[in-house]
């Protein structure tokens, strides 16, 4: 596993408050980083800080990412209401330099892999949230982004809905081997997805955790996502660590 992106004393202020404060850790290559913590730990501005979009009081991100290469998906999905799911699909590849049928070839490929193909038609209002979710989804990978970075993505779901949605990321990510970083509050969505799960408290970098186990066949019912839960419900619970990294083996 390779280093993609070296993030090193990093810190973000906002006048005399610091927000985060001496970040030093990297994202591994085309895997899944998850960053939990409580509410203003510092979740968000990590995330806009390596979409470039977070001026930075001290530190730097290698490389930095160009607005091409990142996908960013919002809670609100960002899909154009009064557009079918065919042109939203056809309009994020508005950068690309590709003839329309390649474009619409592109398009039913990514929703055979989304399972959005008879939605083609379909308005948004016309999807419910898992729906949208995928459509957004596709919309971040047509666009060739190799970043995706995503602001609790299921947290507006239901729980039959979220365990599909954390399916498809798992999938998206391996077939596509793309690098996602996404935020949460679920301890056990943290468990799931996470190769690396990063921990915020108070603006710093509580611990990292690496789980190899993750994609496994029949990981949900393993002992593995069991333990991987524990070590995160003591770390938020404040029952600390002795170490800044944790493998689970």
């Amino acid at each position: 596993m390779s280093v993609e992106i070296s993030i090193s004393d990093l810190q973000v202020a906002a006048g005399s408050k610091i927000i985060l404060d001496d970040l030093n850790f990297a994202l591994k290559q085309q895997k899944i980083t998850v960053v939990i913590g409580p509410s203003g730990s510092g979740k968000s501005t990590l995330l806009h800080a390596l979409a470039g979009w977070q001026e930075l009081s001290h530190g730097k991100i290698e490389p930095s990412l160009s607005m091409e290469e990142v996908g960013m998906l919002f809670q609100d999905y960002q899909l154009f209401p009064w557009h079918t799911v065919s042109k939203n699909f056809l309009l994020a590849q508005a950068g690309l330099k590709l003839t329309k049928t390649e474009k619409h070839q592109r398009a039913i490929a990514i929703a055979g892999q989304l399972e959005v193909s008879a939605l083609f038609k379909h308005y948004p209002h016309q999807l419910s949230g898992g729906q949208q979710q995928r459509v957004a989804l596709g919309q971040l990978l047509l666009k060739n982004a190799r970043y995706l970075l995503l602001d609790e993505p299921t947290s507006a779901l239901d729980a039959f809905t979220k365990e599909k949605i954390q399916d498809v990321l798992l999938q998206l990510q391996s077939q596509n081997q793309v690098t996602i970083v996404m935020i949460t509050h679920s301890i056990e969505e943290a468990a799931y997805l996470g190769h690396e799960v990063l921990v915020l408290h108070e603006g710093q970098l509580l611990a990292q955790l690496t789980n190899s186990h993750v994609g496994s066949p029949n990981y949900r019912q393993s002992p593995h996502f069991f333990e991987q839960q524990v070590k995160l419900r003591q770390l938020l619970g404040g029952g600390g660590v002795d170490h800044d990294s944790q493998t689970i083996n």
